[in-house]
């Protein structure tokens, strides 16, 4: 799929990448190992490209409201775009998946019971410098102050009210809030 999105951008041509996905699977190699060896893409480009893969893969799986999801841990080496350093976040991805989601149904599914106090993390504080916040996402976070609950947040900022729960649900998604008690 990465390879298609690579198309897709313009950074390779089908025939490029017909030929590097044959050396790849012939050399059990990576499809982004063999596209650098190549010379087709550098390795910061292949950093954007993941970037790009994983923020197009989670903008698919966010607006999901039905599934289960099981973490199984192993002892196995991690990919190797798990241990390439990624020019975004983990957070600057999430967050660009939630601003993704349209559907606001989506999102105050997600979001559930508005009537819940929103609590900002200390991670927020700390972490908040790693990652690409909006100036409206920082307005929200503010907000979050531990006494007002998600529906009076959105009652106090002067914006539509899709784009503060978009802006809740992300800053949720990143653990920078969440919910405490309702009221």
């Amino acid at each position: 799929q990465m390879g298609g999105l690579a198309v897709e951008l313009g950074l390779l041509s089908e025939e490029d990448l017909e030929r590097a996905s044959g050396i790849a699977r012939r050399e059990n190699e990576r499809l982004g190992e063999v596209l650098c060896g190549l010379g087709l893409l550098t390795t910061d480009g292949l950093k954007d490209l993941v970037a790009r893969h994983a923020r197009q893969v989670l903008e698919k799986a966010l607006p999901w409201t039905k599934g289960s999801y099981q973490f199984e841990s192993t002892n196995e080496e991690p990919p190797w775009f798990e241990r390439m350093p990624s020019s975004l976040s983990t957070a600057d991805i999430i967050l660009d998946a939630a601003r993704a989601i349209e559907d606001p149904e989506v999102i105050a599914w997600h979001l559930g019971d508005l009537d819940r106090v929103v609590i900002p993390s200390a991670a927020a504080a700390v972490e908040g410098t790693a990652c690409r916040l909006t100036a409206f996402d920082g307005f929200v976070l503010s907000r979050a102050d531990g006494q007002l609950t998600a529906r009076e947040i959105m009652s106090v900022v002067p914006k539509d009210t899709d784009d503060v729960l978009r802006a809740l649900f992300g800053l949720m998604c990143i653990g920078f809030v969440r919910y405490g008690r309702e009221r």
